[in-house]
């Protein structure tokens, strides 16, 4: 019939399977007599007839099938993560490695079993004593800011209110807020412990006292700086010394930068440094990290055998006093 040929075709929507298909509704025709809804409704396409019931039943099948496809990637993450995670039981003392070995570079170096998955307990109590007190100083004073115990306005560096208001307590806090919850403060935990520990562990093994030093002569040093360049929180600062003086100790490591170029670790804070200028920070932070950590590592490294070559009588400048030897209990080491 030519009325037929000239009908406007609309388009007609058909739930089957996971799709919902338009097609003209000259295609899909309900069996005459049938009513919307009743289980003996057919749907004829090509000379094929499905049932009501079949449509449903292709419909749930879809539906599971999305469930299960839903859960693949979250399971395939899962397994990622537990693979990770089991990369942190390595450390990096030489001793902890067998020929056949492959020395990493992680974050954490100490975890539970490798049977029992990761400890997070047993990690944070791996961490050495000082590392540790500082990585607790700092998550501490973060989640306090975090929960409104105390506000980030009473932390910051400001010499006024020190020297003249007796607010003694910032020439401390200035060095453990590295921000609120977020990607960034993560990073800054991230830099924190691998290094400072690395130093503890590596450098300054049995050396507690030196440690210690170390980082008292860095906060001396950028609390004395930090009013010339007006920089309110320097633990970004700390962690950026204890960087260059790790680098420095250890000038055959090699690293690689995001996967695409590598350098020896020296070079690192430098590599920081650029990435962070590329990006339009401030390198204020980074440059009195680097500055600090080179006159340490300079008088503490350099100096020491400048000295004994020349016969200079004083060949040591950061020798930890006795108390603090004692404080740390390697006075009796420092005496022999």
């Amino acid at each position: 019939d030519d009325s037929e040929g000239t009908e406007e075709e609309t388009p007609v929507e058909i739930g089957i399977g996971i799709e919902r298909i338009a097609a003209p509704s000259g295609s899909f025709r309900p069996s005459q007599g049938a009513e919307l809804g009743d289980s003996k409704t057919t749907i004829v396409r090509g000379g094929i007839s499905l049932s009501h019931e079949t449509l449903v039943a292709n419909e749930s099948a879809a539906k599971r099938k999305r469930r299960v496809y839903s859960l693949t990637p979250l399971r395939r993450r899962l397994a990622q993560a537990s693979s990770f995670y089991s990369g942190w039981k390595r450390t990096l003392s030489p001793g902890n490695h067998t020929p056949h070995t492959k020395k990493t570079m992680d974050f954490a170096g100490a975890g539970g079993g490798m049977d029992g998955g990761f400890d997070l307990m047993s990690w944070y109590m791996g961490i050495p004593v000082v590392s540790r007190l500082y990585f607790t100083g700092a998550f501490l004073t973060t989640a306090g800011c975090a929960l409104d115990i105390i506000s980030p306005f009473s932390l910051y560096f400001n010499w006024d209110l020190i020297f003249f208001q007796g607010q003694i307590w910032r020439l401390l806090t200035t060095y453990l807020f590295f921000g609120m919850f977020s990607i960034d403060f993560m990073f800054h935990m991230y830099f924190l412990v691998r290094y400072c520990r690395m130093l503890e562990e590596g450098d300054f093994r049995g050396r507690t006292a030196h440690f210690v030093m170390m980082i008292m002569f860095g906060v001396i040093f950028m609390t004395a700086v930090a009013p010339f360049v007006s920089v309110h929180f320097l633990g970004s600062s700390l962690t950026f010394m204890m960087t260059y003086v790790w680098g420095r100790r250890n000038e055959d490591m090699r690293m690689a930068f995001l996967g695409i170029f590598t350098f020896n670790a020296p070079y690192l804070p430098w590599v920081m440094l650029t990435f962070s200028l590329l990006l339009g920070n401030s390198i204020t932070i980074d440059a009195i990290g680097i500055l600090v950590g080179h006159t340490y590592y300079f008088l503490e490294y350099v100096y020491p055998k400048v000295a004994e070559i020349r016969g200079w009588k004083r060949k040591r400048i950061l020798e930890p006093p006795r108390i603090l030897h004692w404080i740390c209990g390697t006075y009796h080491e420092h005496q022999d």
